[in-house]
């Protein structure tokens, strides 16, 4: 069957990634396969965790992960084939590895690091998945506590009208409960700041002349934080620097002050939004540097 065939009885993925998913003999019905499984399992959930019964807010979200982990599973699956069949054609010529040219090992030893680093995509999609499905069990369990507080101040109401008073001040109560809990969650998303951020510390300090810049979380750690609470009811809106010098600052760092009397200055925090984050997070990978080039 073809693609386009395919196409006419399978809607088209996000973003047209359908385009050259398939290679050599690979039969798109079984990654259609394989995607219809995952929505069947994660978009039912999804629906019958909906306390109205219909699709949750977050479907758009949930359809681009379900994709995403597909694709990376059915690529996992192609790097496997490969690593397969190169060990299989080694031992059909010669059955003792211990006999194998050294050059076969490299081969092999390379198609295995492809598809680890095939494995490793797989396990980070679909734990996008999973983090997006417990939170909406969290969302969906609040919803329902909140219904049922509901129906139970409506059933008090009907029931003890004559106490008007008295109801009215359980219902104000209930209310300002699930206020407390979500100034809660929202205090817990801010991080001691004034909106939603993660946090990541950063220490300077200068020996025999040479810079050096430790931070307590690396780049990938934060990144894997936003990435978990990025469906969070409150997501993050920046990332906060809190530099700590340990003597005058260096001049790596004038992008900090504003004259020369503020190089002595011991803490200081730097506010990023989320998307110039993300570029100075590449401008550090790519220049492999030790000291943040917010300047730059």
């Amino acid at each position: 069957m073809s693609q386009d065939q395919n196409l006419q009885l399978n809607p088209a993925l996000l973003g047209r990634t359908h385009e050259n998913l398939f290679v050599g003999d690979e039969k798109p019905e079984d990654f259609y396969a394989l995607l219809k499984s995952l929505l069947e399992q994660y978009v039912a959930d999804s629906v019958l965790l909906s306390p109205s019964g219909g699709a949750s807010d977050t479907a758009p979200v949930l359809r681009a992960l379900i994709e995403d982990a597909a694709i990376a599973r059915w690529q996992l699956w192609r790097r496997q084939r490969v690593v397969n069949l190169q060990e299989a054609e080694l031992f059909k010529h010669q059955p003792d590895p211990a006999q194998w040219l050294a050059g076969a090992f490299r081969n092999l030893e390379v198609l295995q690091r492809y598809k680890n680093s095939a494995e490793l995509s797989c396990r980070r999609a679909y734990a996008n998945l999973e983090a997006l499905r417990k939170e909406n069990n969290r969302t969906a369990r609040w919803q329902l506590s909140f219904d049922l507080q509901n129906r139970r101040v409506a059933l008090a109401e009907r029931k003890y009208a004559d106490i008007a008073p008295q109801v009215k001040l359980a219902a104000s109560q209930a209310s300002q409960a699930i206020d407390s809990q979500d100034r809660d969650a929202k205090r817990t998303a801010c991080r001691g700041q004034d909106r939603p951020s993660v946090l990541q510390k950063i220490v300077v300090t200068v020996e025999d002349g040479v810079t050096i810049t430790t931070r307590d979380r690396a780049n990938k750690d934060v990144m894997a934080e936003l990435a978990e609470r990025a469906h969070h009811i409150y997501p993050p809106e920046q990332v906060v620097r809190d530099f700590k010098f340990k003597g005058l600052v260096p001049s790596e760092y004038d992008w900090l002050i504003s004259e020369e009397s503020d190089r002595a200055i011991a803490e200081f925090s730097h506010f990023i939004p989320l998307e110039d984050w993300h570029k100075i997070v590449v401008v550090e990978t790519e220049h492999a540097i030790g000291d943040p080039p917010e300047a730059s």
